[in-house]
């Protein structure tokens, strides 16, 4: 499936956002086929809390500025994660 430009941009800004922080195993998963609420779902595993808050963070604010809605990247810290991983997901328009 041939992504959109723009849900490429965005998705690329995320995945990069994690690496920024020196996120490791960074995974986007296209959910566009299994599932009517989510487009993609992003994991990636941190080494410590410290580095998972960081990660976290740097993702939402680059989501923001790759134009997805606050409230759609806005998550409680705790959504999703581990001590070790996070994962970031998107809902459809």
């Amino acid at each position: 499936m041939q992504l959109e430009p723009q849900i490429k941009t965005q998705l690329q800004a995320i995945v990069e956002a994690a690496r920024e922080r020196r996120a490791e195993d960074v995974v986007a998963l296209d959910l566009t086929e299994v599932s009517s609420s989510l487009e993609y779902f992003v994991i990636c595993t941190a080494s410590a809390g410290l580095q998972l808050n960081a990660v976290q963070e740097n993702i939402r604010e680059k989501a923001q500025e790759a134009g997805l809605p606050a409230r759609a990247s806005k998550a409680p810290a705790s959504a999703g994660c581990s001590s070790r991983s996070a994962a970031a997901s998107w809902f459809t328009s």
